[in-house]
């Protein structure tokens, strides 16, 4: 069993590890205040070029994250660059365009159709799906293809198509389950993973059995209304734990002690912050423009900015449009100060890496690495720091 502290109780010994073997850990030494002026600077920028600076801003990101993640005294380094991103993107844009251009025509010529509506509503969906695992599996293989260790890139082989093909089949197979089938679907879907991820010319494998945490997620299943979802937070930091274990890279095995109740206390100090700047905005809106409240439904009276200095109705949408740009420039560094920070450090610090490699000995990968950008994920919104 696992306890909900965090230490894992049930799967004994780190397998393959022996008494004499030395632990590395992996170390993240980032600075809030460093990721808070970079969040800043980003969301700004992205904001006066609506939107476009968002592939140079997630490039620095990353390039920071990376750089501040050390393992045996090297760092990681992240080399993909912003242009990439933003022309993957655009192709992916022409991609999806003619897809648009159907629904809209379809809609157009069998307006009131039932039969119509309801078939494109199902071929719609079955195709979003689809394109969301491809676009998943491409942006870790870009992702991976853009870091290296000691000069040696990661890499990614397998077909994103095939990887598509069976999340799609195992999520129909989880649904006609109502859910029992979760951890069969993620175990196979991270093997997949992990059994194509490459360091040089070492592969990664992976040796999970569903069998060994269908019973912790049984005991999620249950308890998931009763918790209003939150048992899903253990079985999820316990998985990460598990595939952990059976993961392994020639002679180096890995090991992690991520604990659940860090998570949570996390996530809720996370919400908390995020309900607090909504809040303050809010509150600021309430003050200077009450009609700003009304545009948006909140019930009121018209006495409410009698508290402060009392801003003419008529100014409401430019208040209100301050309000909302300052509320994304909020969420934007707290998401990265509050969420993905302190999220890193833990997992880097709840990793040991045990055994020994060769790492002289280990070529440069010649897995495909893809010219462009995560495109087609930023374009669904499925990508990804």
């Amino acid at each position: 069993m696992n306890d909900f502290t965090g230490k894992d109780i049930s799967e004994g010994p780190f397998p393959g590890s022996g008494g004499g073997e030395l632990a590395d850990h992996l170390h993240y030494d980032g600075k809030a205040g460093e990721l808070a002026g970079i969040g800043v600077t980003n969301a700004l920028l992205t904001l006066v070029t609506l939107g476009v600076y968002r592939f140079w801003a997630k490039t620095r990101v990353r390039r920071y994250l990376w750089g501040h993640i050390d393992y045996q005294g090297d760092r990681l380094e992240y080399t993909g660059r912003a242009i990439e991103l933003l022309i993957g993107f655009l192709i992916a844009l022409l991609i999806l365009a003619p897809l648009g251009a159907a629904s809209i025509a379809i809609d157009t010529l069998f307006p009131v159709n039932p039969f119509i509506v309801g078939v494109k509503a199902l071929v719609q969906l079955v195709v979003v799906v689809f394109l969301i695992h491809i676009a998943i599996y491409r942006a870790r293989r870009y992702r991976l293809s853009r870091t290296q260790w000691r000069g040696i890139r990661i890499g990614q082989s397998g077909s994103s198509f095939k990887y598509a093909l069976r999340a799609f089949g195992w999520m129909i197979v989880t649904a006609l389950t109502a859910g029992l089938a979760t951890p069969v679907y993620r175990t196979r879907m991270q093997a997949f993973r992990t059994n194509n991820t490459w360091f040089g010319d070492r592969r990664l494998e992976f040796d999970g059995r569903a069998s060994d945490i269908f019973g912790k997620w049984f005991i999620a299943w249950i308890l998931w209304l009763p918790t209003l979802g939150l048992i899903n937070v253990w079985y999820r930091v316990s998985e990460f734990r598990y595939f952990t274990s059976r993961t392994r890279l020639g002679g180096l095995r890995f090991q992690s002690e991520l604990s659940t109740f860090s998570v949570i206390l996390l996530l809720l100090g996370y919400l908390v912050a995020v309900a607090a700047c909504v809040g303050l905005v809010i509150g600021g809106m309430t003050l200077l423009a009450p009609g700003a409240i009304e545009a948006l439904g909140t019930a009121m009276s018209e006495q409410a900015g009698t508290a402060g200095p009392v801003v003419g109705n008529e100014t409401w949408p430019f208040v209100l449009l301050v309000a909302v740009l300052i509320v994304s420039v909020m969420l934007s560094v707290l998401q990265l100060v509050l969420l993905i920070h302190p999220m890193t450090r833990m997992v880097c610090m709840s990793l040991t890496v045990t055994g020994s490699e060769d790492f002289a000995a280990i070529a440069q990968s010649q897995q495909y690495a893809p010219a462009r950008g995560e495109g087609l994920a930023d374009a669904l919104d499925v990508g990804a720091i």
